[in-house]
């Protein structure tokens, strides 16, 4: 079995690390603890999740017009 492909990448001027590489996903999810961390302020929205075993994933809110680019130095 491959294992996932995880990479760091730079979000609103700082590190994460051990991102999970998903082109083909049309939402990207962000556990609320790292937008914390981040200093992130989710804007509120109407979106709503669903999971493959159909249960609902509670929407905080979503953050547009952020940069996520590949870190240049993964520290």
């Amino acid at each position: 079995m491959t294992p996932p492909f995880l990479i760091a990448f730079e979000i609103l001027n700082m590190n994460v690390h051990n991102c999970f590489v998903d082109s083909g996903a049309s939402s990207n999810v962000m556990p609320y603890v790292v937008a914390k961390r981040l200093h992130a302020i989710p804007e509120k929205t109407g979106t709503q999740i669903m999971q493959l075993d159909r249960t609902n994933v509670k929407v905080i809110g979503e953050l547009k017009d952020v940069l996520i680019r590949m870190a240049a130095k993964p520290q």
